[in-house]
């Protein structure tokens, strides 16, 4: 199989691309955004509406995205309208790693790695810099590996969230004493 890596300079460009993956997948779709704004601009663009459809046709679709209370609530009603869709709230990591970014792998064949240059702006073309697509193995194995640490560290806060609380409960209940 060729393997391709190529820079993309053009935003329309990597915008259509993000949006054909997506549409042209066959089993499953991973997406990380690394800051708040990077996933609110996607429902602003209607591609929540894309996600959607690919799970519907019965796609995976894992998105892993910053979230404020009412981007949740919407990611709560999305996952409800679709099993196939998982979306978690993770906490925002771009100013510890440097420039925000989006990464999309899809079917573990394809890799998008799109820079934000300006977080900030309201329109995901405006907001996006240039960006890395491959189908070389190794390089679309590191976008799912970073995706799985991602996903590892959000499971496992919850997991000491969850084992925190459940001691809790049991030293309270251990400890109740009637009232006298």
């Amino acid at each position: 199989m060729f393997e391709e890596t190529r820079i993309i300079y053009d935003t329309g460009e990597t915008h259509q691309l993000a949006r054909d993956l997506i549409k042209e997948a066959q089993s499953e779709v991973l997406v990380l955004f690394s800051s708040e704004n990077s996933f609110k601009r996607q429902f602003k663009a209607k591609n929540d509406q894309l996600v959607l459809e690919a799970a519907r046709r019965g796609i995976i679709v894992t998105v892993l995205a910053p979230m404020d209370e009412s981007m949740r609530n919407e990611a709560e009603k999305l996952e409800e309208q679709n099993k196939n869709l998982i979306m978690r709230n993770i906490r925002s990591y771009s100013t510890s790693l440097g420039r925000p970014f989006t990464s999309i792998v899809v079917d573990k064949k394809h890799s998008l790695a799109i820079e934000l240059k300006d977080d900030s702006r309201l329109t995901v073309e405006d907001a996006i810099g240039q960006a890395i697509y491959s189908t070389s193995k190794r390089t679309v194995e590191d976008s799912i590996f970073r995706f799985d640490v991602v996903l590892k560290l959000f499971q496992d806060e919850n997991e000491s969230i969850k084992r925190w609380l459940s001691e809790a409960v049991k030293i309270v209940h251990d400890n109740k004493h009637p009232i006298s």
